[in-house]
């Protein structure tokens, strides 16, 4: 029997929309020092984890190595909650509704910057938005070709959306009502979750946020002085100067290496490149997850009775 919700009789039954299987895995065998398909009778294992893996090798028989590897995948995720949360190595952000990090002012004034730090892991349920712009761009231009005439403007911008986000998804996770107050992230194109099907995933997800449950680890942390796109002009040609003060005889490493940071960075500046704008903040997504609710079916059962109910003869209908 799956466990239940915490705080509550609901099961723990999930919809797992990503998983970063390699970054899982990983964190999950450093943590119970081999993963579950690779110790099996490691004595730190619980009675429930060894009953799922008895389960998914009994399975085998009768699902493909897809249907395994998703089931292992779901499993190891759990995993890793569990064990990241009991070692303190998770913090979830949901539970408490006085949480920092669902309250605007925290953002604005730095709070929830001071409290994370690059490396951590998080858990986050709230409004969520996957966008795949390389999938809206190939829809769009199949829908080009039934038109008479091409649209000048509307092909440079589809050219644009190409140049700056790719073939990746992005990720944006609101906890708060301000869209600024984000765990932004970016799922690689060639992610190998069979699960997360890009045709249909805005069928499944919506163009709204949804909410959704997060496992993320922190990349990246913006602070409100970050230079400008001028200021760090200003820099690349003082490396420009450096650089042409060379011999043509030598090569200096260090001023290449400043060259192609501030370069990369101005990239950032200018939204030519995936990166968190203050105060969002970076996060590499490990899971993404939706938990399977209970449906209301007593409540719906007597409202359809109560709908469909003869009137009495106090109201003036029939008996």
């Amino acid at each position: 029997m799956p466990n239940n919700l915490p705080g509550s009789d609901i099961p723990d039954v999930r919809e797992y929309i990503y998983v970063d299987t390699d970054r899982v895995t990983s964190l999950l065998a450093q943590m119970y020092d081999g993963l579950p398909t690779e110790q099996e009778t490691k004595q730190s294992r619980s009675s429930k984890l060894q009953a799922n893996v008895t389960i998914l090798r009994g399975e085998r028989g009768r699902d493909d190595a897809e249907s395994e590897k998703l089931a292992l995948a779901d499993l190891h995720t759990s995993m890793l909650e569990e064990a990241a949360y009991s070692l303190g190595l998770l913090r979830d952000v949901s539970e408490d509704p006085d949480d920092k990090a669902r309250r605007p002012k925290s953002w604005l004034r730095g709070q929830v910057r001071n409290l994370i730090k690059p490396g951590m892991l998080l858990r986050v349920t709230a409004p969520t938005i996957l966008i795949d712009p390389h999938y809206l761009v190939g829809t769009f231009r199949r829908l080009e070709a039934f038109g008479d005439t091409e649209d000048a403007e509307f092909e440079g911008i589809l050219k644009l959306i190409e140049a700056i986000y790719g073939n990746e998804i992005t990720l944006n996770i609101r906890p708060t009502v301000d869209p600024r107050d984000a765990f932004v992230g970016t799922i690689p194109h060639d992610h190998g979750f069979k699960a997360l099907s890009r045709d249909l995933l805005l069928n499944r997800m919506g163009a709204d946020p949804t909410e959704v449950t997060a496992v993320v680890q922190i990349a990246r942390i913006p602070t409100e002085r970050d230079k400008t796109q001028d200021q760090l002009m200003n820099e690349l040609e003082d490396i420009g100067r450096r650089f042409d003060q060379l011999s043509p005889d030598t090569l200096d490493r260090q001023v290449i290496d400043d060259m192609i940071s501030k370069m990369g960075a101005l990239i950032e500046s200018a939204g030519l490149a995936a990166a968190p704008k203050w105060p969002a903040i970076s996060v590499i997504p490990l899971a993404l997850y939706r938990n399977v609710l209970p449906a209301p079916v007593g409540a719906l059962f007597l409202e359809r009775n109560k709908a469909n109910a003869p009137k009495s003869i106090t109201g003036g209908g029939d008996p």
